[in-house]
């Protein structure tokens, strides 16, 4: 269950600091790799606030596929999202010069729109097995998901085998400095299997706070040099 916490828009993590402030890549900025707020002046929290609402379950699903990193597969054939998390939301257009769809959905009493970057994939072309290499804050979500509805259900909202999240599980589980998933050594210590889980999902989060903070921070800077 989430609740939602009206905020000045571009303040969100001034003005709760704990917040979740969600956000996506624009297929209009994926060039410059920029992220941008889901639904800007809104804070989500776990935990009812003053003055939070709580959010429609629907919506904080469409919420979590639009900020996903996790790519989407868009059938050139049929014109549908075949996998990632994306697949279940309406497409209105789509771009194939910058592989981007249109996503219209409502969102807090609101319709907003967003261009998204997605992959576009041809079923009819077999093309060889490629070894896929997740980054750690895909792995971040898909351990996250499955923690909440299970390894099944998280991989088919990812689009993936389910023995690929297992797996994810197994290696964050780990005992000790084993190697990782694309066979890199883990940086994790010791830890009993849970906690292991708990901090891998939680240094995800924390990472893309550092870097939402960074760029409030660039922003009053910008402001300040204006008024001097």
């Amino acid at each position: 269950m989430m609740y939602s916490m009206r905020v000045e828009p571009g303040m969100e993590r001034i003005q709760v600091p704990n917040g979740i402030v969600p956000t996506y890549l624009s297929a209009a900025a994926a060039t410059m790799n920029k992220r941008l707020r889901v639904v800007p002046g809104y804070v989500f929290t776990r935990t009812k606030k003053d003055g939070a609402e709580r959010v429609p379950e629907e919506e904080w699903k469409a919420i979590e596929a639009i900020s996903s990193t996790y790519p989407s597969s868009l059938d050139v054939v049929t014109c549908r999202i075949i996998d990632g998390p994306l697949k279940d939301l309406p497409i209105l257009q789509i771009d194939p010069a910058v592989k981007a769809v249109l996503i219209r959905m409502n969102l807090l009493g609101e319709t907003r729109e967003y261009w998204l970057p997605v992959r576009f994939a041809d079923p009819s072309v077999k093309k060889p097995k490629e070894k896929v290499v997740y980054t750690d804050e895909q792995r971040a979500e898909m351990l996250a998901r499955a923690e909440k509805v299970g390894v099944k259900a998280a991989a088919d909202a990812f689009g993936v085998p389910w023995q690929t999240i297992a797996q994810l599980r197994r290696w964050a589980a780990k005992s000790g400095e084993g190697e990782g998933t694309d066979g890199r050594p883990s940086r994790m210590k010791k830890l009993a299997p849970g906690k292991a889980v708990s901090l891998f999902v939680e240094n995800a989060v924390l990472r893309e706070r550092i870097a939402s903070l960074q760029g409030t921070i660039e922003k009053m800077e910008r402001i300040l040099a204006d008024l001097r």
